[in-house]
């Protein structure tokens, strides 16, 4: 097989990048005025491919385009391999395709697509038309792919479409319409209005076993030649794909074997015979998902920009920048969403209606006076295999600085309730670039993620965050440190305070017998909120007590990996304010002590005395001089025992802060 392709690559350097013509030539030049790349001893160069610059979770059909960066990225590849690309369209990112490949000394056959669609087509030829006149790269337009085969349109109507561009291009630039090699024998009349036929054959689609694929071929094409004398005549696609995503049962098999055979077996036969061609295609491109499970197969490259191990031999590898920015794989371009992701928030009031969509920027405004909110982009059809990633960088800007977000991401398997492992972010107003190793979040299984990120919101603070440009990148990148917080550290200082870290989620014993309210008015020491508790007293069959923790992160009871909870080492106190409704209320209070495999770094909790409380609000401190503080997830909590409030205890809380 070695010897086959060195065999190749001396054909190739002896033969033009010219059409089979039997016939005088076209009123405009099909030809590719830029040369032919040199290939390595062994390896092929092709003379046309077609490319679609789709990356993975990007769909024309759903207006999903990649940008002029991601496009530019893929000419260094394409053109180590030829001269000239096959794009399909003049609309959506053709601009940007056709810009590169002029920079790159790529010549373009332009695509104008035609289907069903009367205004979509008009948009198209106006664009094509407009495209073919401002660039030199340009050197053909093929209006309408398929359109017979798929009996878009009647063949009068095509006619017509043609002969609007050509008398637009008046000639400067060479015109055809590409169909199946059975559409161009039943209609001989559209060879008439052409300057080439561009004709697909498939043996792949007539289920030819692959070492007879060639001598089909051959046979098709032959006819197609015969039954034009004087057109010259391209082979606008071809190939056979890698893989199948469903049962494979015929006689034409895809593989990666049967790939490169085809490949190789063909460049020869086209190299013998002078033959143009578009090899079928540069890059794999999973949107196409409903071709019989091969849609997906066809590219030389596979979605992440890496050459097909089977054709190592006869190709070369991709570019740096290609496979650089191919190794991404974005979520969210601007404000932009790609498949098959959704996003939605909630908060624990079931409240769904505080993000709004701008160009370029998502808005989170989360409301006040709720005790957590999220923001979640999802899966939506089903986990999704991100194992091959190593990060993922988001763009975060809050409105106001100092407001904190923590992120997270989970797997399918998890339960939604807030235990997931979250890293803390705080954010001013401008734009931050935040870059996450996937190594943090550790219990999480990457191969089968149904969150590829969640954005939290906890407290009763208003916050406003804006959001941009979610990828996941294979990039290694180091773990951010988490430095002891600075000190003071505020837990509580009044209700809607951007200042509170911690959120009273940790309900314990009797809990049904609590309520607490974060924007309690009533005397509070500086005159604006303070925490009212209400503790009902004995229940039923219950504990015969009831607390509270304040958690980072919400509900998390030691079962959450790090990062989670605190670094509160500077810290020497903890301090807070309390008093009683009538004075005979009996509670006790404390800082850390949560257990369970990732619990506080503080066990045994630190705890006052039951402490009886006074009408009069009085400052307690729990001191914590030489002891470990840095994991702390239970940042301050009360317990009162039905037994010493034997009528139940009302008592309120402020201003509960760590101090050095």
């Amino acid at each position: 097989m070695r010897l086959i392709a060195v065999a190749v690559a001396g054909l190739l350097a002896g033969c033009s990048a010219g059409v089979q013509r039997t016939g005088g030539p076209p009123a405009a030049s099909f030809a590719c005025h830029q040369p032919l790349p040199v290939a390595a001893p062994g390896q092929l160069t092709l003379s046309g491919v077609g490319y679609s610059p789709y990356h993975a979770g990007q769909d024309p059909d759903h207006s999903i385009y990649p940008s002029a960066a991601e496009i530019a990225a893929d000419m260094p590849t394409l053109s180590a391999v030829t001269n000239y690309i096959r794009v399909y369209g003049s609309t959506g990112p053709a601009p940007e395709i056709v810009q590169a490949a002029q920079a790159a000394h790529l010549c373009v056959s332009l695509g104008i697509w035609l289907d069903r669609d009367s205004a979509a087509n008009a948009a198209e030829i106006a664009a094509g038309i407009r495209l073919a006149r401002q660039y030199p790269a340009v050197r053909s337009v093929i209006v309408g792919s398929e359109v017979l085969l798929r009996h878009d349109l009647s063949v009068d109507q095509l006619i017509q479409d043609i002969r609007q561009v050509r008398a637009a291009l008046g000639g400067k630039v060479a015109v055809s319409t590409a169909d199946d090699y059975h559409q161009w024998l039943a209609h001989p009349e559209l060879a008439k209005v052409v300057d080439f036929v561009t004709v697909h054959i498939y043996p792949f689609w007539q289920n030819v076993p692959v070492g007879s694929a060639v001598s089909a071929l051959s046979v098709d094409y032959g006819q197609v030649v015969r039954r034009f004398p004087g057109k010259p005549v391209v082979i606008g696609e071809t190939g056979w794909p890698s893989a199948s995503d469903t049962h494979v049962t015929g006689a034409a098999v895809p593989s990666p074997q049967n790939q490169a055979h085809y490949l190789t077996s063909f460049v020869i036969w086209a190299a013998q015979h002078h033959i143009q061609y578009f090899y079928f295609d540069a890059f794999d491109e999973d949107w196409k998902t409903g071709e019989s499970g091969v849609g997906t197969h066809w590219g030389l490259y596979d979605l992440s920009g890496k050459l097909k191990p089977a054709l190592a031999w006869w190709l070369p590898a991709a570019r740096a920048q290609t496979a650089s920015e191919r190794g991404y794989r974005d979520v969210l371009v601007g404000s932009r969403l790609e498949k098959p992701f959704d996003i939605s928030v909630d908060t624990d009031r079931h409240e769904r209606d505080w993000l709004t969509a701008t160009t370029g920027v998502l808005t989170m405004a989360y409301p006040a006076g709720r005790q957590w909110g999220t923001m979640l982009i999802t899966v939506g059809r089903g986990p999704v295999d991100l194992s091959r990633f190593r990060s993922l960088t988001v763009q975060l800007r809050a409105r106001t600085s100092g407001e904190r977000v923590r992120l997270g991401i989970k797997d399918s398997s998890q339960p939604a309730n807030g235990s997931e492992i979250t890293v803390e972010e705080t954010l001013s107003t401008n734009w931050s670039t935040v870059t996450l190793p996937l190594s943090l979040f550790a219990n999480v299984n990457l191969s089968r993620l149904s969150v590829v990120l969640e954005v939290v919101f906890q407290g009763s603070a208003a916050e406003t965050v804006d959001l941009s440009d979610l990828r996941y990148s294979p990039a290694v990148v180091p773990t951010p440190a988490f430095p002891p917080a600075p000190m003071p550290f505020t837990v509580y200082a009044g209700g809607g305070n951007p200042g509170n870290h911690y959120v009273p989620s940790g309900y314990m014993g009797d809990y049904s017998a609590v309520t607490m309210n974060q924007f309690w008015a009533g005397r509070p020491p500086d005159g604006s909120t303070c925490i009212r508790v209400n503790y009902a007293g004995a229940v039923p069959g219950g504990a015969g007590w009831a607390g509270v923790y304040w958690q980072n992160p919400v509900d998390n009871r030691g079962t959450v990996p790090g990062p989670a909870g605190y670094n509160l080492s500077r810290a020497t106190r903890l301090t807070f304010w309390v008093r009683g409704q009538t004075g005979a209320e009996r509670v006790q209070f404390l800082a850390g002590g949560i257990t369970g495999r990732y619990g506080d770094s503080l066990r045994p909790a630190v705890k006052t005395a039951v402490l009886r409380l006074s009408t009069s609000w009085q400052q307690v401190t729990i001191w914590l001089a030489g002891k470990n503080l840095t994991h702390i997830i239970g940042g301050f909590g009360w317990v009162a025992a039905a037994q010493n409030n034997p009528h139940g205890a009302t008592f309120y809380l402020d201003h509960i802060i760590y101090s050095a």
